[in-house]
């Protein structure tokens, strides 16, 4: 693995890893091989097709070699992409989960319970979320502390907001701090931010259409209403032409 990945680029691959959920400890090794796997089988196809076509052994080297690298970097970009989508899926079922804790923990349930009975009871709710909460589940019954299980599901979830909500979960278990009005301060803060990230979002999306609409729209619209008259101009400028003798 070290000598098909290193510096930026395995760190890259271990970050993107770990955001798309893949926490194994050869996680970015079996990536690395699959990628090799991948773009070789893709480079062999390219050149059994292109010898099959007759032709020649450099253009056959050029497109395979070619074929070989796109196949490289795509697959990082997937990757990326996958960790993206999961990012997604967390931050939509995040609110969900948070009322959720709230309303058990005002019903007068423990922090452990609630974390239970969301990993028991209430996966079909917040399935992703559910499913991490299984892993802190397991995490606590194997005798790990809060603290390090705390810190151990906010690396899972690896959202925005999940490592707040551990500091939390943290400062209730350990400083006696009371979760509940703490909780419903976090989740107004927690909206507030989703807001304003949403409208950040907004306003990169409206300077990406002004770009495309200068680099793409403007010179076909200048064309076509500047080009008559240019094609006049020209016209009028032109010598006029010779008549035969």
């Amino acid at each position: 693995c070290a000598l098909l990945a290193q510096g930026k680029d395995l760190l890259e691959v271990e970050t993107g890893l770990r955001r798309a959920g893949f926490w194994g400890p050869r996680a970015a090794e079996v990536f690395v091989w699959a990628r090799l796997i991948g773009a070789s089988l893709a480079a062999s196809l390219t050149a059994i097709v292109l010898v099959a076509l007759n032709s020649s052994a450099m253009k056959t080297s050029l497109f395979a070699a070619g074929v070989f690298g796109l196949t490289w970097i795509a697959a990082k970009y997937v990757l990326m992409m996958m960790a993206k989508k999961r990012e997604r899926v967390l931050l939509v079922e995040f609110p969900f989960l948070l009322d959720l804790m709230l309303m058990m923990l005002e019903s007068g349930v423990s922090l452990d319970q609630v974390f239970r009975s969301i990993a028991r009871d209430e996966r079909a709710t917040v399935p992703n979320h559910g499913q991490l909460m299984v892993h802190l589940v397991e995490d606590l019954d194997r005798g790990q502390d809060y603290q390090v299980a705390f810190e151990r599901w906010a690396a899972r979830v690896d959202v925005y907001g999940a490592k707040e909500l551990a500091s939390l979960f943290r400062q209730s278990m350990f400083q006696g701090m009371e979760l509940v009005p703490a909780l419903r301060e976090f989740i107004r803060e927690f909206s507030q931010r989703r807001v304003m990230r949403a409208k950040e979002t907004i306003g990169t999306i409206t300077v990406r259409m002004v770009i495309l609409m200068l680099i793409f729209f403007m010179p076909a619209l200048f064309i076509v209403l500047a080009g008559p008259p240019v094609a006049m101009i020209l016209d009028t400028l032109a010598p006029p032409e010779r008549s035969s003798q």
